[in-house]
């Protein structure tokens, strides 16, 4: 292996270059000169080009596309292609890829022939050369001069065989073809015979060490990695709720993600893993127009908490290490490396070569090794962007830098309220390609429920029936469809099934699922505690308020770590629980396992034991159970008396009287009203001010707004207008953001009201699930333009007419609506009695039971107050809709049911002009589309 020359290299360090050594040279440098100049001599005689159009140009000249393109070349290989039109720059590798794809006569490079021996076979012979050349590096055997000999003689055979099969091919004619295998022959003599220079040594000897070095670290590089990464194609998601030990492999429970591309205006597309890469070299070659760009796309994933993005990374490392070919591109990489931002024991990028490749990289100088990993195609999978420290961040830019000058892939991964910090970081070193995971589609969440419950079966984990669970999910209302698209949801929703299906009815809310999911945790804590040798004979009442002080002290340290940005408990929050679970006598290991998780991290130079919040999710809600513990104590109960008595103490103590006034101030203002909610947030950090601070709880406020609903709904209303400005300061929240917070303290009127006012003023987008949200943000603030695209039933789903009652009164606010399910199945039902909701609430005396009259339907053009301003429409509608429509129309997508439908439209078609005169194009389903001018 490519060992053998290191070890004979390094052992020429102290004793110089040995004889042997010379020829080892002596082969290589045969490889290096003339293997390379026959190839050469292939493609210049294969290759019909112009002598000044560069390789790639013919390349796109011929139909190969800039996709193709870069899959072929990598990124040091196109710069030599794109400044080198001879290809007399080109090493051995680059030459027969570029022979393969350019020359004419030749076999499609995946055809069997370039790998059956075959002498008479131009492909064949090639293959071998390029074969023969990396055996050298990779297996060196060559060090007596017969050995030298020969493998020089057997080159000089196929060089020979080559140069006069290719001649022939490409009609040569025979002076030429002599002519090249003169100087090879006199050049493998001169390079066999002839004593070397010093300077010539010490250069064969730099290249030969560096192609062996290559070739180690690509090798054995790439072995010890998916060695390394071999835990992380497991997932245990039992291991925080139920104390299991079920490691599921990945790929067994992974399913497909909603994935929305955020570059441009674009629809959410279904997007299996395996798309990424390609979407990634799609996204390169058409935002360019080039297929050179000087940074290349980083992809960066952003999604909400328990959406997905941990597990997609690990997906890619374990098919990675499989070797699998159902992720597109995947295979191409020399080596994929794995990094969490909240790690902060690795300081540098050199440092994560070494921590995660000891053996290999203990073989290489430092910059030995970052100058032959910058030769190597490799990716970088780094989890959790938003969880970036100083040590982190430090490797980040490390990382980023590096990207400019080698083949790197970046793939990473953040929380929403993080991606303007994230954009700010990389935007100016990266061409960055903005990701939005979705979830599971409706469509694919039982099935990733029914892989999921077949693992744990497989594992005897679980032999509950899902039958019901499934049926739930099929059935369960439009309103929470929304919340069970993320993975975590779904694997929560599962444990509850399987422990308490009767709690699986009471959820209505993300917030409610935690709570009920930590309830049964709690449940199944105390159980175990009752059988624990060293609580059993404590009665369960005693039981459950020693696991409520823990659970206190644990909310409050999940909020000081959120605090610093970390998910790990310090070395002080641990001994504080520590020492908190000897003075309840609880057994500590049972206590820890029950609600955190503990990790062995192994960077080399130390080994040690962390303990951490399972899930980053489950810490915010920890978090803000803690400030609802807090916010729910209110005001202090007897002011007064306190105060008194604090005069009585200071008194006493002979406080100076300008200080006992001020004491006296604070302590009336700070006890004599409600804490707020920023105060407690803020309370762990040094500098208090710091606004951009809040955006770390964004998901913790989200959790907030349920809990206060959940306890007294009158709270919700007292801490609304804190809530909002707590959020808005933090920034990135999205309507689809708001819209879930208002989900949260279940459409609460005060809430709506002061979301309103902070709510985008540009443009909404409703679906299906934001319906009832938009409707209660429309009676208190319009954007400019409002989409409202409703992919389902629209007659089944609640809150429409109030929402299409409600953009009526909407005033200049472009509106366009989209009826998807009516346009695809237009026999299900008609659009009609919808359009006429937006009837401007000031028309009461047109029913809306009865909108085939044309005399009340006419009268919808004539009324006082608002015109509503209605651009697009899409839906099934029967030609009575024509006196419906108000008069900025422009575009309407028509579906037309049946033979009585299209007659209606028939008739109704002469008046358009008249009636609708923005009206420019009906787009009728199936059949045909007319313009109208």
């Amino acid at each position: 292996m490519a060992q053998s020359v290191l070890a004979m290299i390094g052992s020429s360090v102290h004793s110089g270059i040995q004889g042997e050594d010379h020829h080892l040279f002596r082969v290589y440098k045969a490889y290096s000169s003339e293997a390379r100049l026959a190839l050469l001599q292939v493609l210049s005689w294969g290759c019909p080009k112009p002598p000044s159009q560069t390789f790639d140009q013919y390349l796109f000249s011929s139909g190969r596309s800039c996709r193709f393109y870069r899959k072929a070349f990598d990124s040091q290989q196109r710069g030599k292609i794109s400044t080198n039109p001879s290809g007399d720059r080109f090493d051995v590798s680059l030459l027969f890829k570029m022979i393969q794809l350019a020359c004419h006569s030749l076999a499609p490079p995946e055809d069997e022939v370039w790998i059956t021996p075959d002498h008479t076979r131009l492909e064949y012979l090639l293959t071998s050369i390029k074969n023969a050349r990396n055996a050298l590096v990779h297996n060196v055997s060559v060090t007596t001069q017969e050995k030298m000999v020969e493998e020089i003689e057997t080159l000089r055979d196929l060089l020979t065989k080559v140069v006069k099969i290719s001649g022939t091919l490409y009609c040569v004619n025979s002076g030429m073809v002599n002519q090249v295998l003169r100087i090879i022959h006199y050049n493998l003599n001169n390079i066999r015979d002839q004593p070397f220079a010093p300077l010539d040594l010490q250069d064969y000897s730099n290249h030969l060490v560096f192609d062996s070095l290559k070739a180690t670290l690509c090798l054995n590089g790439a072995q010890e990695l998916k060695q390394t990464y071999s835990s992380k194609i497991f997932l245990n998601p039992l291991s925080f709720l139920d104390k299991n030990e079920c490691h599921l492999q990945v790929g067994e429970v992974f399913t497909c993600l909603s994935v929305q591309d955020l570059r441009v205006n674009s629809r959410s597309r279904l997007v299996h893993c395996k798309e990424l890469l390609e979407l990634m070299e799609t996204a390169t070659s058409d935002s360019e127009g080039s297929c050179e760009i000087q940074n290349p796309s980083l992809m960066i994933l952003e999604g909400q908490p328990g959406s997905g993005k941990t597990t997609l990374l690990r997906l890619y490392v374990s098919h990675w290490i499989q070797g699998r070919e159902d992720i597109k591109g995947l295979s191409d990489y020399d080596l994929v490396l794995h990094f969490e931002c909240r790690d902060t024991c690795i300081d540098s990028f050199t440092q994560l070569l070494l921590s995660h490749m000891p053996q290999t990289t203990a073989k290489f100088r430092k910059n030995d090794l970052m100058h032959v990993f910058q030769s190597l195609k490799a990716m970088v999978l780094i989890d959790g962007l938003d969880e970036l420290n100083t040590t982190s961040q430090k490797v980040i830019r490390e990382i980023l830098h590096l990207k400019s000058s080698c083949d790197l892939t970046l793939i990473c991964t953040s929380r929403a309220e993080k991606i303007r910090e994230v954009h700010k970081l990389v935007s100016d070193k990266a061409r960055v390609m903005h990701m939005k995971i979705l979830g599971i589609p409706i469509e694919k969440r039982e099935e990733f429920v029914q892989a999921y419950q077949h693992q744990l079966k497989q594992h005897g984990v679980s032999q509950q029936d899902i039958s019901g669970l499934l049926e739930y999910l099929h059935e369960v209302p439009s309103h929470l469809q929304d919340f069970f698209r993320f993975p975590l949801n779904l694997v929560l929703l599962t444990f509850l099934w399987d422990g308490a299906q009767l709690r699986v009815r009471k959820i209505n809310s993300m917030t409610m699922l935690y709570l009920e999911t930590h309830r049964l945790m709690i449940e199944k804590f105390l159980d175990r505690l009752m059988y624990h040798p060293s609580t059993h004979h404590l009665p369960l009442a005693k039981l459950t308020s020693k696991c409520e002080s823990f659970r206190a002290v644990l909310y409050e340290e999940a909020l000081r770590a959120l605090a610093v940005s970390e998910v790990y408990l310090n070395e002080r929050a641990t001994k504080r629980l520590t020492e908190l679970c000897i003075s309840l006598d609880l057994p500590r290991e049972e206590v820890f396992s029950a609600f955190l998780v503990a990790t062995s991290d192994d960077h080399t130079l130390s080994l040690s034991e962390k303990v951490k919040f399972p899930h980053k999710g489950i810490q915010d809600f920890y978090a803000a159970r803690h400030i609802a513990s807090l916010v729910k104590e209110g005001p202090f109960p007897d002011l007064s008396l306190f105060i008194s008595k604090l005069d009585e103490l200071m008194k006493e103590s002979s406080v100076p009287t300008f200080a006992w006034r001020q004491i006296v101030k604070h302590t009336q203002r700070l006890l004599g009203k409600p804490v707020s909610i920023r105060s407690i947030l803020l309370e762990f950090h040094e500098d208090q001010s710091e606004s951009q601070d809040i955006g770390r709880y964004q998901n913790v406020i989200c959790h907030m707004v349920n809990l206060l609903h959940s306890s007294d709904p009158r709270s919700i209303e007292h801490y609304a207008a804190e809530l909002v400005t707590l959020l808005d300061v933090a920034k990135g929240m999205s309507f689809e953001h708001w819209v879930d917070i208002l989900k949260e303290s279940h459409y609460n009127p005060t809430l709506a009201e002061e979301i309103s006012k902070v709510l985008p003023k540009f443009s909404w987008t409703v679906r299906d699930q934001d319906v009832r949200a938009a409707a209660a943000f429309l009676s208190h603030n319009c954007p400019s333009q409002l989409t409202i695209d409703i992919m389902n039933d629209p007659n089944q789903l609640p809150h429409l007419h109030e929402l299409l009652q409600t953009a009526a009164t909407c005033i200049n606010c472009k509106i366009y609506i989209f009826f998807h399910h009516h346009w695809r199945r237009p026999e299900e039902g008609s659009s009609n009695s919808l359009l006429l909701r937006l009837v401007p609430a000031q028309d009461n005396s047109v029913s809306p039971e009865s909108p085939s009259s044309p005399d009340s339907s006419d009268r919808l053009r004539f009324i006082d107050g608002p015109k509503i301003c209605l651009l697009e429409l899409m839906g099934h509608f029967t030609g009575q809709a024509v006196h419906m429509l108000p008069t900025s129309i422009k575009e309407i997508r028509l579906a037309l049911a049946d033979d009585h439908d299209a007659l209606d439209w028939h008739e109704a078609l002469p008046k358009l002009s008249h009636m609708l005169p923005s009206l420019r194009n009906i787009c009728e389903l199936p059949s045909f589309a007319m313009s109208l001018h």
